[in-house]
């Protein structure tokens, strides 16, 4: 350390439980009115940190994951840069992989959901703020039983009110498969997860966004726009049409019989052979000869 500055590593092995060694790497400094080196709420600076192996299930009892979140097991790695002003974290972006992930999500007055990742690949941002904004780029996402979804860019913005509250943001994504869309219906407020049980949805939405209020429990989307390619829905397998009634033109008292008679058919006449002139001079004195020119 010197002039308030430090390079700053550390590699440990933690419990067996939680993962693999970490490695963290830093360069902070520290204000010049600093007396005390060791306090870490006046360090600003860049770190970074990298996970060969991490176990999410184990690192419950460590991360404060959202009230209606329980993350039951996973394995995966990471590898994250944070930038870092007066001890607090500005933003920070990470490249992450995730293996048989699985997390138990809860509503109010609903059965609790399980939702499964067979994998997921892609680098996740957060930037800090009155509007936190949080992006994804260049992701592949693999669920059982669908085909995997790549995303190449997406964002949301999240408003809180001073309570930490959410009152609403809005979002983008680049493109959505809708029938692989089936597959995270788990994540959608109940309303919308309903829709997709009674039919299939199908096409692709390109260049979506969207304007929402409120949090998990109460959100509700104010705007959206998109280009929409090959939309459409199909009934699920398990829901009935009613017959359809055939009626005869009689049935609705309509009479149908031929009204006109037909007296005669017969070829046009045949066309008259035409005259044909040597050159431009005869064509001249044709027409002169037929009152024409």
């Amino acid at each position: 350390s010197r002039d308030w500055s430090s390079d700053v590593c550390s590699s440990d092995l933690p419990d067996p439980a939680l993962g693999d060694r970490l490695s963290w790497r830093g360069r902070l400094k520290q204000p010049l009115l600093s007396t005390q080196a060791g306090v870490w709420e006046d360090w600003s600076g860049t770190t970074y940190l990298e996970a060969s192996r991490i176990d999410w299930g184990g690192w419950n009892r460590h991360i404060h994951w959202p009230d209606s979140v329980e993350v039951l097991q996973g394995q995966g790695w990471l590898r994250a840069w944070l930038d870092l002003r007066a001890g607090k974290i500005l933003q920070w972006n990470a490249d992450v992989g995730l293996n048989e992930f699985q997390v138990k999500v809860s509503r109010d007055n609903s059965t609790p959901r399980h939702i499964k990742l067979q994998s997921f690949t892609g680098r996740l941002g957060w930037i800090g703020g009155k509007e936190q904004k949080w992006s994804l780029q260049q992701a592949v996402v693999s669920a059982p039983n669908v085909p995997s979804w790549s995303i190449g860019q997406a964002s949301l913005s999240v408003r809180q009110n001073p309570q930490q509250q959410i009152e609403g943001g809005d979002g983008y994504i680049d493109h959505i498969d809708l029938a692989s869309l089936a597959a995270w219906k788990e994540w959608l407020p109940d309303p919308w997860s309903a829709t997709w049980d009674q039919a299939a949805p199908q096409g692709q939405l390109k260049q979506l966004k969207w304007q929402y209020v409120g949090g998990l429990a109460d959100l509700k989307v104010q705007s959206w726009q998109a280009q929409a390619v090959n939309l459409g829905w199909q009934p699920a397998s398990s829901t009935k049409s009613k017959p359809l009634a055939t009626k005869s033109p009689a049935d609705l008292g309509v009479d149908v019989s031929p009204r006109l008679k037909t007296l005669k058919v017969s070829e046009p006449p045949v066309r008259a052979a035409g005259i044909k002139v040597a050159d431009v001079d005869g064509l001249v004195a044709k027409l002169k000869e037929m009152g024409v020119a």
